[in-house]
């Protein structure tokens, strides 16, 4: 057999065992990415990680269009993290491509998924994309918010000096469209502190960085998660003041003094102080707020003034939680400043504005906090308690009308959403929007079925509405109210709780 004739036999030969395995290796594909489509939701994760393994861009594909079609959120970071098992080049290429397309409010999701199992896989290749995400700017800031995120998520403790490197450049005067990356990185910042690194090189190292931005910044929610992120690291208290972090660095934590006179915003509901200038206040006005308040053993009515201090509401004459909501309420418009921007959601079994024709956030003038304050007074409780709602429409709230898309991911939202949501309730959910059905439960109350009824199913809702969004809720408690949710709903959202059941 001449030379020419044994490679002619040899290639057939390999061509003819190439071709099945090209086959199966497709057969694979086709059968992952139907299960990734229809399968039940126990076999969409194993179905993702195959196509991971596989790697190319043709297995990629499936898994790409899963991450921004599954409707299940918790099903759809599953897919996300099983790109940890991704080591093929040709895979990573196609992923950076498809971030190119995520780039826009839309897609921080589906790319916050997959860099998350990116950064769990700690591959070179990944490691290198993250780091290039971390350099968007611009229109496709977004993905930089997503891949802090994604080293939050995954605790990369061994990228510290990323995050350092990153905050160091932050400047004095960002773009608004930039703050979102910046407030992911300081939220993060805690979780990426090495406690392995000697000498707590990487919690100092990651400090300093922060105190540098708190330093520099002129902006409000900056300063309010700057501070935070110093205080969850130390368990000290959110100080604004640089000089008092400088000194706790310079004294490894030890031998501070005197706490500093911490100077915020000043603009407060109840005991809780704004963050940021664009606030939503959401109000229940369900049949429940006309309940007599609960007083204390001495029969004196609510009191939200320190000792000694003479500013603060004139509960003179407030009986109901109503009155009490509403007195406080038109004291805080009263009170806000000239450059801040308001609005106000109430809620019972609806929601809605309390001025219907004033949509999105108002300026906080002279004549505007007047008429509010009328309205306010107005105001009468009546119907369920539908706390979804009310929340859903205290997200939407933007610059000039209200979000169109999920206010999780709506452009306009990222950027001109609310500061802080300032949220009240005397109830428990009863109703959401989603409710069809209703029942009648051991209290003798009736519910409605929805799914938005379930504290579990609104936290869980929050957190991820609020992932990018960083919004800081503050919730006031009145009466016989869903403690625990208004507890973690402030948590989750950096916020605090107020418990107004009795005095308070």
């Amino acid at each position: 057999m001449t030379r020419t004739l044994c490679a002619i036999v040899l290639t057939a030969f390999l061509h003819a065992f190439q071709q099945p395995a090209c086959a199966q290796g497709k057969e694979e594909i086709n059968k992952a990415a139907a299960l990734l489509k229809g399968g039940s939701e126990s076999e969409k994760a194993p179905a993702a990680q195959k196509l991971a393994t596989i790697g190319s861009a043709e297995a990629l594909e499936p898994l790409f269009e899963a991450l921004t079609s599954e409707p299940d959120a918790e099903i759809a970071a599953q897919v996300g993290v099983a790109l940890e098992k991704l080591t093929n080049d040709a895979g990573f290429k196609a992923l950076a491509k498809q971030l190119s397309k995520w780039s826009d409010g839309r897609g921080i999701f589906a790319a916050w998924w997959a860099l998350t199992g990116i950064a769990r896989g700690k591959t070179a290749a990944g490691d290198e994309l993250i780091k290039s995400m971390l350099l968007q700017a611009g229109k496709a800031v977004y993905l930089r918010a997503a891949a802090f995120e994604a080293l939050g998520e995954a605790a990369r403790v061994d990228c510290d000096s990323w995050l350092i490197e990153q905050l160091r450049g932050y400047k004095k005067d960002p773009a608004e469209r930039e703050i979102i990356g910046i407030l992911s990185a300081l939220t993060v910042a805690p979780k990426l502190v090495n406690p392995a690194s000697p000498d707590n090189a990487s919690r100092n190292g990651i400090m300093d960085a922060l105190v540098l931005v708190l330093s520099l910044t002129a902006n409000d929610r900056v300063k309010y998660f700057a501070s935070h992120a110093l205080a969850s690291i130390t368990g000290a208290k959110p100080y604004l003041d640089v000089e008092f972090w400088r000194t706790w660095l310079k004294n490894n934590g030890g031998g501070n003094g005197p706490a500093p006179e911490d100077k915020r915003t000043g603009v407060r509901f109840f005991e809780a102080e704004a963050a940021g200038r664009k606030i939503a206040f959401c109000i229940d006005i369900s049949g429940s707020m006309n309940f007599k308040l609960k007083l204390d053993a001495q029969n004196k009515g609510p009191v939200t003034r320190e000792p000694g201090k003479q500013d603060g509401p004139d509960y003179a004459g407030v009986t109901t939680r109503l009155e009490l909501a509403k007195t406080e309420l038109i004291w805080t418009l009263a009170h806000l400043p000239d450059d801040y921007y308001f609005n106000i959601i109430t809620y019972s079994k609806d929601h809605q504005l309390l001025d219907k024709t004033v949509s999105g956030f108002v300026k906080a003038s002279k004549d505007n906090r007047t008429k509010f304050g009328n309205l306010v007074r107005a105001l009468k409780a009546e119907g369920g308690t539908n706390i979804h709602g009310g929340l859903l429409d205290s997200f939407r709230l933007i610059e000039k009308g209200m979000a169109e898309e999920n206010p999780a991911y709506d452009a306009k939202a990222l950027i001109n959403g609310a500061d802080t949501i300032f949220f009240l309730t005397d109830g428990h959910p009863s109703w959401s929007d989603d409710t069809t059905e209703t029942e009648v439960r051991r209290d003798g109350q009736t519910y409605g079925t929805g799914k938005m009824v379930d504290p579990k199913n609104i936290l869980k809702w929050a957190a991820l509405t609020n992932r990018f969004r960083k919004v800081v809720i503050n919730t006031i408690g009145i009466g016989d109210h869903a403690k625990e949710l208004l507890e973690e709903l402030a948590k989750l959202t950096f916020g605090v709780y107020i418990d107004r059941t009795g005095l308070g």
